[in-house]
């Protein structure tokens, strides 16, 4: 747990923290009252991996659960996982998914909501990642952004390439009511950039505004990646086809 984790716990009585054994039927019971959409996604996660040690779990698919703990009680917390990578066989370390957040209605007034995002970065980075995007809704705005967080209007996104890696892109796609994008950078990148998403794949739409910043002189070549110089041949090779 960290510093800030310390902080807020002893100014509050909510402790910051990972998830341990046991915790996650807890956290079911809280999203069934407060994220009903992702009961079944928790559900799933148990059933698969409910009878494996969670340190192994953890290990070999870089999720990470933070829990907040008020009287030794879960009330509240946030699932994370690496950032799925379209076309890939995997996930992307350098690139973090804050998939949930839910906290407690009768702990509402205590600052929760930020601590948690603020865990749940520390541990996305701790496991490698330069960024962490979430898609959240509209009445969550405040908390994101009190949180550091950048928020995104529902009809822009967010491309970013970490030093020697692939373009990577993502907008809110969730529908109602995650109509937002947000995204916090935790480490170096060298590019970042948002776009009109207008409904396209998201890295379709980060090359074609790349390539276009390009034509216009407004992009430092010197920046992208090799892996990044390939990925926009092929969408050039396309359009190309395509005409």
């Amino acid at each position: 747990m960290g510093k800030a984790s310390r902080r807020k716990g002893v100014r509050t009585g909510v402790v910051f923290d990972g998830a341990v054994e046991g915790e996650l039927d807890v956290m079911i019971e809280l999203a069934r009252e407060r994220l009903p959409v992702s009961v079944e996604a928790l559900e799933e996660f148990r059933d698969l991996h409910g009878g494996m040690n969670r340190s192994e779990v953890a290990a070999r698919y870089s999720y990470s659960f933070s829990v907040a703990r008020a009287a030794g009680e879960v009330v509240g917390f946030a699932l994370s996982v690496p950032l799925t990578i379209p076309g890939h066989d995997t996930a992307a370390r350098d690139a973090g998914n804050l998939r949930f957040l839910a906290v407690s209605p009768q702990c509402a007034g205590r600052s929760i909501g930020e601590g948690l995002l603020r865990h749940a970065a520390s541990r996305r980075k701790a496991l490698g990642a330069r960024v962490v995007i979430a898609n959240i809704p509209a009445r969550a705005l405040s908390l994101y952004e009190r949180s550091g967080w950048t928020v995104l209007p529902p009809e822009r996104g967010y491309a970013w390439q970490a030093p020697d890696g692939l373009l990577l892109a993502e907008y809110a796609a969730g529908g109602p009511p995650f109509v937002h994008l947000a995204y916090k950078q935790l480490g170096t990148l060298a590019y970042s950039f948002t776009f009109d998403h207008i409904n396209a794949p998201p890295i379709g739409r980060a090359s074609a505004a790349l390539m276009m910043g390009n034509y216009e002189g407004n992009v430092d070549e010197s920046k992208l990646s090799v892996l990044a110089r390939q990925q926009l041949a092929v969408v050039a090779g396309e359009i190309e086809k395509s005409r």
